[in-house]
């Protein structure tokens, strides 16, 4: 998966395509152009939203901190929507075991 996704960060065309293709055959509502996608590859790198993790240059680990963030942040909200009952342990809901230390957006 890491390999894949720095793969389609530096060659988006091919995937973007596929996905625009299949958004038109399914034909459910949703539109989707290859200029948005090919927009859309570029600004995850170029605002940083998809990078090597700052802490060990890792590409594609979780963050602990982050994930403790997003489910204090979203989980009342969710909880007082009804949508969750108990807000769940923030290590619960991802693994790092599975992550490749040696593989970097640079490399």
């Amino acid at each position: 998966m890491q390999r894949s996704q720095i793969d389609y960060l530096k060659n988006p065309g091919p995937t973007n395509k596929l996905i625009t293709d299949l958004v038109d055959q399914y034909q459910t509502g949703w539109t989707y152009s290859e200029g948005v996608a090919d927009f859309s590859a570029k600004q995850q790198v170029a605002g940083g939203f998809v990078t090597d993790d700052p802490a060990s240059g890792v590409f594609g680990q979780f963050d602990p901190a982050r994930m403790k963030q997003i489910v204090d942040t979203f989980g009342p909200i969710l909880q007082k929507a009804g949508t969750i009952q108990a807000i769940p342990d923030p290590s619960t809901l991802y693994t790092n075991d599975f992550i490749d230390k040696n593989i970097k957006m640079g490399s």
